[in-house]
């Protein structure tokens, strides 16, 4: 979830994603599966957020770890690389407080959202 998604958010969030992944086999069209993450990495910032770490305890090979630590070097830039992430055009996120009912999230949502 952290590298494909940018989400940090910790392994009972990856294991809640799993059992989703696994009951979405059995649903129809129209039906609909809500899942929260609702740990975070910060126990976690010193080990799986940590390449060392995972090289050392046999989750990652060598040449892995070598290679997010290589420069990439790069001979004809690509369109857009030059920018930052906050030249994007993008929207505020829409959020609520932490007080808010399940029915105001839903309302924030907008109408297509269930």
């Amino acid at each position: 979830l952290i590298k494909e998604e940018g989400l940090l958010v910790g392994a009972s969030s990856g294991m809640v994603l799993y059992a989703a992944l696994e009951e979405a086999k059995e649903l129809v069209e129209g039906q609909r599966i809500v899942i929260l993450l609702a740990d975070s990495i910060r126990n976690y910032m010193t080990k799986f957020v940590s390449d060392d770490w995972m090289y050392e305890h046999g989750f990652m090979k060598e040449k892995e770890v070598l290679d997010n630590y290589t420069p990439k070097l790069v001979k004809n830039r690509a369109w857009g690389q030059e920018f930052t992430v906050g030249d994007l055009p993008l929207t505020k996120a829409n959020t609520i407080a932490s007080s808010s009912s399940i029915s105001e999230a839903i309302k924030a949502m907008g109408p297509n959202s269930c």
